[in-house]
């Protein structure tokens, strides 16, 4: 038979240690998508991806890019790559 290990008291849903907690993750949500991610949408590295995105008129918030040509291209060639591997450059025998 298992013996039962003494847990420690659990906080009430409503504590307001659990409200403070559940302000700063919304706090730190907020200062993500308003504050961290604009700021990353300006480095070099990603200003032209998301030019590209909004040129092209692709619905980045999109889950599945069915009706975005750049997808099939994308699907088609990884799906390649899966069927037909690359071997390498194959050594002369002479």
């Amino acid at each position: 038979m298992s013996k039962l290990v003494d847990a420690p008291p659990r906080e009430s849903d409503l504590s307001p240690m659990a409200f403070a907690k559940m302000l700063g993750c919304l706090w730190l949500m907020w200062l993500f998508v308003f504050v961290a991610a604009p700021w990353v949408g300006k480095a070099e590295a990603v200003s032209p991806l998301l030019a590209y995105i909004e040129e092209t008129g692709i619905d980045a918030s999109a889950l599945y890019y069915t009706e975005v040509e750049e997808a099939a291209i994308a699907e088609l060639g990884a799906r390649s790559s899966l069927e037909y591997p690359a071997t390498g450059r194959k050594k002369n025998n002479q």
